[in-house]
């Protein structure tokens, strides 16, 4: 089970990196439509500062809309190459 923290310095950098070392795939992080900067702070993009747990075992759709509703955070994930969106 990974556990994702999001504090005040958290950087989109850090959540993918630890989203990598976890699963494997890439994270992309969202502001509006565009993709965030990898050294911004997850907070100046409206995320919440919490904790979520995740199983390996969700489903890619479920994985985004708890980090929407729980975190206030856009994120899509994508292949190991990032090249494909992973579908539900």
């Amino acid at each position: 089970m990974a556990k994702f923290k999001i504090i005040k310095s958290t950087t989109v950098a850090e959540l993918k990196e630890q989203f990598s070392s976890e699963f494997g795939g890439v994270l992309r992080v969202y502001e509006g439509r565009s993709e965030a900067p990898e050294d911004a702070a997850l907070v100046s993009l409206g995320a919440k500062e919490g904790d979520l747990e995740c199983r390996a075992s969700r489903t890619v759709g479920k994985f985004n809309k708890a980090f929407q509703d729980e975190l206030n955070l856009k994120v899509k994930v994508y292949t190991k190459d990032n090249r494909v969106c992973v579908l539900d």
